[in-house]
């Protein structure tokens, strides 16, 4: 079984510290467990002295079953195409 979740590590406020940007779910599970899709993406902040803080995308959902995030240079800003099966890529900035 694939995993059901993926992330990137950025530095997505500046700070100079990376924060994991997570997608994920999974629709190829059995019929008996049906599909994992309630996850809309977070990004996972990082502090510190090591302390995790769960944080969510603004407005932004990632819907569907995203298998690889990365980041790409459009003009001077960075923007990231989340990649999923069987589905178009959503590209956000």
């Amino acid at each position: 079984m694939e995993r059901a979740h993926c992330c990137t590590l950025v530095d997505i406020d500046g700070d100079g510290n990376k924060e994991a940007l997570l997608g994920g779910n999974f629709y190829e599970s059995n019929i008996e467990m049906g599909r994992y899709d309630a996850f809309y993406g977070k990004i996972l902040h990082i502090g510190p002295q090591g302390q995790l803080e769960v944080q969510p995308m603004g407005k932004v959902l990632i819907k569907g079953p995203t298998r690889r995030i990365r980041p790409v240079q459009v003009g001077k800003k960075t923007a990231y195409i989340f990649a999923k099966n069987n589905e178009p890529a959503q590209v956000i900035r």
